[in-house]
């Protein structure tokens, strides 16, 4: 049965117009074969990120351009971009050498949702540093009077947004895209690390990827960064936890971790008002937010896997091993490690699309690997 809902899968993608790599590689993706580690031997960038004319790295300078003239071009709804941060600012990565850059790439940037997987990055400098034993820890052992079913909440339930905080479900009984739980992550985080902010901590990423614009948080635990520095973790996170044959984060925190998390099976927690007890409030916004997760979300990431209701890509323009770290109003970053291609920007990104290969998002991807010639 398995094999004959991926044929099903197959020629739903064969119908909808994918390629024949995307296609390929989706079939990959589908029987279990995709494998992460498969990513192209790459630069790591010094002081500086080293910059190179897109044809030296199988780019087509011609189409590079379109697709950063989509992204600073306003969308129809002004959400979709930049907000009161001002202009569009970003860079392009491919194996590991700048090819483009615009706007003001080193000007530090509140990255808003697109900060979440830095919380999942700190926890697991946390475990690695024998802070905490694993993922599976319980948040409430960290100084909170937790209530009822959240005592059993752990800092995995909160990284894959199904802890249940503010609403009525235990924990791993429901998803919600839920910025009260992630206000707690955050918290507990600091508490974990000594209660002085996630920038000392940090540190060790400040001074390993050589970031040339400062720290990293905010006070309000948000990534507070440049589109070069933030290029950087995301090209560590791309390359699990490696730079420049060192391993920063022990390895397995990646190959366990950087995939869907939330089981697509797993159904949507019941929208009521946030019961926050604690008086934390929230990382953002509300408690149950954003449709899709289940099957497509993981330790904050986003995934390009197949959706529950139609066994179709997320974003079924691009190759499946596609990832990103997503914040309101373009705050983006997408890494595609087949590609060894990264683009980190604030832009006219658009809304995901959930499926949908017309969308704004899902064209924006398809321009940037059409850059792609080698």
């Amino acid at each position: 049965m398995k094999g004959l809902g991926n044929i099903i899968r197959f020629r739903k993608a064969c119908s909808s117009g994918l390629s024949m790599v995307l296609l390929a590689e989706a079939v990959l993706f589908m029987v279990g074969g995709f494998s992460w580690a498969a990513v192209p031997a790459a630069h790591f960038p010094a002081k500086i990120w080293e910059k190179k004319p897109p044809g030296e790295v199988g780019m087509d300078p011609e189409k590079l351009h379109a697709f950063i003239s989509r992204l600073t071009t306003l969308a129809k709804d002004p959400a979709d971009g930049p907000t009161e941060e001002g202009e569009s600012c970003g860079c392009v990565i491919k194996d590991g050498f700048m090819v483009a850059s615009w706007g003001k790439p080193s000007q530090k940037t509140n990255w808003r949702s697109a900060s979440k997987p830095m919380l999942s990055t700190m926890l697991f400098f946390a475990i690695q540093e024998g802070r905490l034993k694993s993922v599976d820890d319980r948040v409430g052992d960290w100084s909170w009077t937790m209530f009822g079913k959240d005592r059993s909440i752990t800092f995995a339930h909160l990284a894959n947004m199904v802890s249940g905080y503010t609403l009525k479900e235990p924990p791993g009984a429901g998803w919600a895209y839920n910025d009260f739980a992630i206000q707690l992550y955050a918290l507990t985080l600091d508490r974990v690390f000594g209660g002085k902010g996630l920038n000392a901590p940090s540190g060790r990423l400040l001074k390993d990827l050589r970031l040339e614009d400062g720290d990293v948080f905010a006070k309000s635990m948000k990534v507070e960064t440049s589109a070069r520095d933030f290029a950087r973790i995301g090209w560590m996170w791309m390359h699990h936890g490696e730079w420049n044959g060192r391993q920063i984060l022990r390895r397995d925190f990646f190959e366990r971790y950087m995939k869907p998390q939330v089981p697509a099976s797993l159904p949507r927690a019941a929208k009521r008002d946030p019961l926050d007890y604690l008086g934390i409030g929230s990382y953002g916004g509300d408690n149950n937010q954003w449709e899709p997760g289940p099957g497509l979300y993981g330790f904050n990431w986003w995934f390009n896997a197949p959706m529950p209701a139609t066994g179709g890509l997320y974003w079924p323009t691009a190759p499946p091993d596609t990832f990103a770290a997503i914040g309101y109003g373009g705050h983006y970053m997408v890494m595609i490690p087949s590609r060894n291609l990264l683009v980190a920007a604030c832009g006219y990104w658009g809304s995901e699309g959930s499926g949908d290969p017309n969308s704004r998002f899902s064209t924006n991807l398809k321009l940037i690997l059409e850059a792609v010639k080698s």
